[in-house]
C-alpha cells in the first residue's frame, strides 16, 4: 500500500516539474526539458531533449511485468503506425529486471539485458530457393497456395530460406504480404555460415487473386529490419479467392406452371422455380431442385456479380427429367443441390429451403347416358355375379394410372384393371372405355327398382369431372335350380314313435342351383299328419351360393306324434317360380324304432375282446333300459372286423385293403350309431387315415357313439402305433392316437399307475353319477364301490385336471378326476376305457360266468377262487352299455 503511494507522489511530481517545464519553455521558446533536484540553476544540454539532473536520484522508467508488456506489445501490433511511430519505446520488466525497447519491424521486445548485437545476412542466392510448405492443393493451381479468408497456422504453415551469415548475433526475419499476413523468425547466429530458415506463417489474406488474373501477392522480406538485397523484388504466392458465399432465403417454393403425369414439362409452358437468395461472397452457382423417385430435375447456373440480399435465380427444367412419374400424392417436395461453396457450407447455404410441385390428379368426364349394362341382368336384393359386367366410356381430362371402382354406398361394387389413361391433346373430346368386373363379395343389391353408383379411384389420386351418378336399373330375379333323385336321404333312419316330431326328423334334397334365389320345396302326401317344406316359421329360405346345395325339409306339424310303424312315399312339388323341371321320384318316410347299428373293430383274440358280451347283451333286449324293460328298438345289426394278431393278412394286402375301404365308405354313409375299437393296438394299427378321418367325422357330425377301449393314456396309442417299424405297415396306420388327441386340444391326458396291495381282494373305485351330458344307469349296482379295471398288481388311473374328457369312474371317493379310470368326453360322445388282462376279461364279460348265459341278472359263480365282488365289472359294463343305447333309442 505505501509502495502504491509512494508511486503516486512521484508520479505527481514528474507530471508538475513536466508542466512547469512546459510553460516554462513556451515562455523561452526552448527545446527539450531540464529538470534538477539542485539549487543551482544549468543550462539545458544542447542535444537532449530531456535533461535530467541529479546526484541522489534516478530515472524511474514505466515498469511492467511480462503479461501487461505483451498486452502493450497486442496493442502496438493492432495498429501498424501506431507501433512503427512507438519503436524504441522503452520499459523495465518486473518478471526479468530488465530494460526492453520495442522493435517494430519485428514486432518484438528487445532485451539490453546482454543481447548479442544484430546479425548480418542475406539470401545465399535470391528468391529463388523459397520453399513454402502446408499450404492448399487445389486442381489447377500451383501449389502450395492460401485462400482468402483461412486464417495462417504457425504450426502448419511455412517458409524456409537459405541464409548466409557474416556476422554472429542476434537475427528478426520478417516476409509481409500486405495482404494481412505475414511470415517470420528471429533468433541468434552463434558462428558465420550457412544457415536454413523456417519463417512461421501469421495472420489471414484478406484479399484474394483469380487465377484467370494471374496476379499474386509479394512477400516483402525484412532482415533485422533492413530489406533484403538479394530477394529485393519479392516472393510470388497465391491467394486463392474465398469460395463463393450465398443462402437461399428460407421458404418452400412452387414449382410453377402445371404438371401431368407422364407429359413432358418445358420452359415454354411455365415450368419453373423462382428462388431469392442472399450473396455474401460473389462468384457462380449451381442451383438444382430435384426429385428423383418423381422423375424430375430443376437446374440453374448464375455468376453473381454483385453481393446483397433476395437476388433472384430462375430454376428451369433439366432434359431427361421432365416427365413426372407419378401422381398418387397432392404435393412432391424437391431437395436442393448447390455447387461452388464447399462441402462444410452446404447445409447453410441451402438453409432448409425446398421446393414443391403439384402434378395433377387423374381426371375424367364421363356421360351416363352412354354406359353399357352387360348382357347380364341386375336384380334386385340379389349379389352380382361374376357374369356382371359395366362399360364405361370415360374422356381423359389429366392422365394417370388408377384402379377405378363403382360404388352404390351399399357394399355392391365393380371394379376395373389397374389402367393407364392418356390425354389426346389433339383430340381432347376422344373416350377411352373402362370395363368393370363384379367384386362378387355376397352383398346383395338393393330391394328397390334402381340403385345409383358412383365412379371412385381403388388406387391413386382420382377426379370425376362433371356429373358423377350412374343409375343402374334392377330387375327381379327367378330362382332356378335341378335336384338329384338319386340322392335323396334323411337325417334318421325312422321317425320316433309316440314322441313329437318337432325337428328330429328332416328330408335332405340335393340341388344344383343355377340361379340364387328364394326357393320352396315341399312334399305332397301326408306322413301320419305330417307334411314336409324348406320354408321354415312362415320363411322361405335363400340360396347363397351357385352349384351344390342341400334343402332340407322340416316336418310343419311339429307337435304331431306318430303311434303306427310303416312306410309312407313321398314326392315333391316346389313354389318358388323355378321353372326347371322337378324328378318324378319318392322317397320312402319310415316311422318306427331306431335301428342299432354297431361297428365293432377288434383283435382275432376273442378272449381279449366283447365279442362274447356284444353277443349276449344284444339278445336280452329286456336289459336296454334303467327299468329293465324292453326298450322299443329297430333292427339290430353287430359287424365286426378282426385284425388278425400276426399280421398274416399284411397291412397292404387286399383284405387289409378291402377291410378298410368298406369301413370308410359305411363310416361316411352314417351307416353305424355306436362305434367300438376294442384289443390294443392290435386292432388301432388295422386304420389309416382315411378310417382316422371318417371316425372324425363320425364324432363330429354326432351320428352316434364311439367308444374305444386301450391300455393307457392317450398318447400311448401314438407312441406306440408310430413306435412299429414294420415293412408290412402302412406310417398311415400310426396316426390314431393323434386323431383322438384332436379331441382334447392336441394334449395328451397323463397317466398313472397305482399300486394294488390288496391284489383285488378289496373292491375299488366310485363311480361318477352325473356328466355334463351322461348320466350312468345304475340299474345293475348292488355294492357301493366298483371294483373295476383292476389286475393284479396295479390300477391305471388318467389325471384329467385341465382335460376337455371327465371321470365316468375314479379312485377317489371325492370323485377327484385326478385319478379318474374311465372317461367320457365333455360334449362329444367318446368314452375310452383302458384294457385289461386275460383273466380280467374273463371276469368282466365272459359269458360262462353266467348263469344261462345271462348277464347281471344271473347269479355268478367263483374264478380261480375269487369273490362275486371281483365280477362287479359286468355291472359297470352291463349299465354303460344300457345307458349309451338308451340314449340312441331316444
Amino acid at each position: 500500500m505505501n509502495k502504491i503511494k509512494n508511486s503516486i507522489k512521484q508520479l505527481a511530481v514528474v507530471l508538475l516539474l513536466l508542466i512547469c517545464s512546459t510553460v516554462w519553455a513556451q515562455n523561452e521558446k526552448s527545446v527539450g526539458t531540464r529538470i534538477t533536484d539542485k539549487t543551482t540553476n544549468k543550462e539545458l544540454t544542447s542535444t537532449a531533449i530531456l535533461d535530467l539532473d541529479s546526484s541522489t536520484r534516478g530515472f524511474h522508467m514505466p515498469r511492467m511485468n511480462t503479461t501487461q508488456r505483451d498486452q502493450l506489445a497486442a496493442r502496438l501490433m493492432a495498429d501498424e503506425t501506431l507501433g512503427k511511430e512507438t519503436t524504441g519505446m522503452v520499459i523495465f520488466n518486473t518478471s526479468n529486471d530488465c530494460i526492453e525497447y520495442w522493435h517494430a519491424s519485428t514486432g518484438k521486445w528487445r532485451s539490453l539485458c546482454g543481447s548479442l548485437p544484430p546479425a548480418k545476412f542475406d539470401f545465399i542466392t535470391g528468391c529463388e530457393n523459397i520453399k513454402p510448405s502446408g499450404g492448399f492443393t487445389i486442381e489447377g493451381i500451383p501449389a502450395p497456395s492460401w485462400q482468402q479468408g483461412f486464417a495462417l497456422d504457425p504450426t502448419k504453415h511455412f517458409l524456409q530460406i537459405e541464409v548466409y551469415v557474416s556476422q554472429i548475433g542476434t537475427y528478426s526475419i520478417s516476409a509481409d504480404s500486405g495482404n494481412g499476413y505475414f511470415f517470420s523468425a528471429e533468433g541468434q547466429f552463434q558462428a558465420i555460415g550457412n544457415y536454413t530458415i523456417y519463417l512461421k506463417g501469421r495472420g489471414m489474406p484478406k484479399k484474394g487473386h483469380p487465377q484467370s488474373s494471374g496476379e499474386k501477392d509479394k512477400l516483402k522480406f525484412t532482415f533485422n529490419g533492413l530489406p533484403s538485397k538479394k530477394c529485393d523484388t519479392g516472393y510470388d504466392v497465391t491467394i486463392i479467392p474465398a469460395f463463393l458465399k450465398f443462402q437461399i432465403n428460407k421458404a418452400t417454393y412452387p414449382a410453377l406452371g402445371k404438371y401431368y403425369f407422364n407429359e413432358d414439362m418445358s420452359e415454354d409452358a411455365g415450368n419453373k422455380i423462382d428462388l431469392l437468395v442472399n450473396v455474401d461472397v460473389i462468384g457462380t452457382a449451381k442451383i438444382t431442385a430435384k426429385n428423383d423417385e418423381l422423375g424430375l430435375h430443376f437446374f440453374a447456373e448464375k455468376e453473381f456479380t454483385l453481393d446483397g440480399p433476395k437476388q433472384p435465380v430462375t430454376l428451369l427444367p433439366v432434359a431427361g427429367h421432365v416427365k413426372p412419374l407419378k401422381n398418387d400424392l397432392e404435393s412432391y417436395e424437391l431437395t436442393f443441390e448447390v455447387d461452388g461453396v464447399p462441402l462444410k457450407d452446404i447445409d447453410v447455404t441451402i438453409n432448409e429451403a425446398k421446393a414443391s410441385v403439384k402434378v395433377e390428379p387423374t381426371t375424367v368426364a364421363y356421360d351416363a347416358t352412354q354406359v353399357n349394362f352387360g348382357s347380364e341382368p341386375l336384380y334386385r336384393g340379389t349379389a352380382i355375379n361374376a357374369r356382371n359386367t359395366i362399360t364405361v366410356p370415360v374422356k381423359v381430362v389429366s392422365p394417370g394410372i388408377t384402379k377405378l371402382k363403382l360404388t352404390n354406398g351399399e357394399g355392391v361394387e365393380f371394379v376395373s384393371e389397374s389402367q393407364t389413361f392418356v390425354r389426346n391433346k389433339a383430340n381432347p373430346d376422344q373416350t377411352v372405355p373402362v370395363l368393370f368386373n363384379a367384386n362378387v363379395n355376397g352383398i346383395q343389391m338393393p330391394s328397390s327398382p334402381t340403385s345409383d353408383f358412383t365412379i371412385s379411384a381403388e388406387e391413386g389420386r382420382f377426379e370425376v369431372e362433371g356429373d358423377n351418378v350412374i343409375t343402374f336399373n334392377l330387375e327381379v330375379k327367378p330362382v332356378a335350380y335341378t335336384i338329384d333323385c338319386a340322392t335323396i336321404s334323411s337325417n334318421r333312419s325312422t321317425i320316433l314313435l309316440d314322441k313329437e316330431i318337432q325337428d328330429t326328423y328332416t328330408i335332405i334334397v340335393k340341388a344344383n342351383v343355377t340361379e340364387l334365389g328364394e326357393y320352396e320345396l315341399k312334399t305332397t302326401v301326408p306322413v301320419q299328419g305330417i307334411t314336409f317344406s324348406s320354408t321354415r316359421d312362415g320363411v322361405k329360405q335363400e340360396f347363397k351360393t351357385l352349384g351344390a346345395n342341400d334343402i332340407v325339409l322340416y316336418a310343419e306339424q311339429k307337435t304331431i306324434a306318430p303311434s303306427t310303424p310303416g312306410v309312407t312315399d313321398v314326392s315333391f312339388i316346389n313354389n318358388d317360380g323355378n321353372s326347371e323341371t322337378l324328378c318324378n321320384a319318392t322317397f320312402p318316410v319310415r316311422v318306427g324304432y331306431a335301428p342299432l347299428n354297431i361297428l365293432y373293430i377288434r383283435n382275432d383274440r376273442p378272449t381279449d375282446n366283447f365279442v362274447q358280451m356284444l353277443a349276449e347283451y344284444l339278445k336280452n333286449d329286456r336289459y336296454y333300459s334303467e327299468t329293465g324293460e324292453h326298450v322299443k328298438v329297430g333292427p339290430k345289426v353287430l359287424k365286426t372286423i378282426a385284425v388278425n394278431t400276426n399280421y398274416s393278412s399284411g397291412y397292404n394286402s387286399e383284405l387289409g385293403v378291402q377291410r378298410r375301404a368298406e369301413i370308410v365308405t359305411e363310416l361316411n354313409k352314417g351307416i353305424y350309431n355306436l362305434v367300438i375299437i376294442d384289443g390294443g393296438p392290435i386292432a388301432a394299427i388295422g386304420l389309416d387315415a382315411a378310417v382316422h378321418t371318417a371316425i372324425e367325422n363320425y364324432i363330429n357330425s354326432d351320428k352316434g357313439w364311439f367308444v374305444v377301449s386301450q391300455e393307457t393314456d392317450i398318447a400311448r396309442y401314438k407312441k406306440l402305433f408310430e413306435g412299429f417299424n414294420r415293412s408290412d405297415l402302412s406310417p398311415e396306420s400310426r396316426g390314431f392316437g393323434t386323431m383322438l388327441m384332436k379331441f382334447n386340444g392336441g394334449v395328451d391326458t397323463p397317466v398313472a399307475v397305482i399300486p394294488n396291495v390288496n391284489r383285488e381282494t378289496t373292491p375299488v373305485g366310485y363311480a361318477v353319477p352325473t356328466n355334463s351330458h351322461f348320466t350312468m344307469i345304475e340299474k345293475y349296482t348292488y355294492l357301493k364301490n366298483y371294483s373295476i379295471w383292476q389286475s393284479s398288481v396295479e390300477t391305471l388311473t388318467y389325471d384329467l385336471t385341465g382335460s376337455q374328457f371327465e371321470p365316468l369312474t375314479t379312485l377317489k371317493a371325492d370323485l377327484s378326476p385326478v385319478e379318474a379310470m374311465t372317461m367320457i368326453h365333455k360334449t362329444k360322445k367318446i368314452v375310452i376305457l383302458p384294457m385289461t388282462n386275460d383273466v380280467q376279461y374273463r371276469g368282466l364279460l365272459d359269458r360262462y360266468n353266467y348263469v344261462n348265459g345271462e348277464m347281471v341278472t344271473g347269479k355268478y359263480r367263483e374264478y380261480n377262487a375269487r369273490n362275486d365282488t371281483y365280477f362287479q365289472h359286468s355291472y359297470f359294463l352291463g349299465n354303460l352299455f344300457t345307458t349309451i343305447i338308451t340314449d340312441l333309442m331316444k
